[in-house]
């Protein structure tokens, strides 16, 4: 039996997943800005009735920094723990091609041509976002391919976005 453990904090709500044998279970907390809080009550719910985690997943951004350094920090502490591989996972990728995630203001964390930019935008019109892209979980599950170390685990700003001035 194989089971992952999934964490997405980069966004408002808060979402972890226990997939097990092909099937998913999801649970969310909405309340914003309390992930640090809550992360490991709906872990330990999620987990009650299974003995062993095969392996971690975690949304490494973009998305909210702090939200972002909670699960990369829990995760690592569970791999680094217990020995087990990790995925990397990217929000802007499982959004599509031509993505945007709210930063702050009218500033966007945005896929475009296969890069990652910050730009500033006065609308999302003709991007894939969290509010229009019902796919998004899914499309997460698609990048459980290839898995790291906790050690090479960092957050998707430390290693691949670009700033566009």
């Amino acid at each position: 039996m194989s089971t992952t453990l999934i964490i997405d904090s980069v966004h408002s709500q808060l979402t972890v997943g226990l997939l097990s044998n092909g099937h998913i279970v999801w649970k969310s907390h909405n309340e914003q800005k309390q992930h640090d809080k809550n992360i490991n009550r709906i872990i330990n719910e999620l987990v009650a009735s299974h003995s062993e985690i095969d392996a971690y997943a975690i949304v490494t951004g973009p998305g909210s920094w702090t939200g972002c350094r909670v699960g990369v920090a829990a995760v690592k502490g569970f791999c680094f723990g217990n020995n087990k591989p990790v995925f990397a996972l990217n929000s802007l990728d499982a959004l599509g091609e031509k993505s945007a995630i709210k930063s702050h203001a009218n500033i966007y964390f945005v896929k475009e041509n296969g890069k990652y930019l910050s730009k500033e935008l006065q609308n999302t019109e003709g991007y894939n976002t969290m509010e229009n892209t019902p796919e998004y979980r899914d499309n997460l599950l698609k990048q459980l391919v290839n898995p790291i170390t906790a050690k090479e685990l960092e957050p998707f700003y430390i290693t691949e976005f670009q700033v566009k001035t």
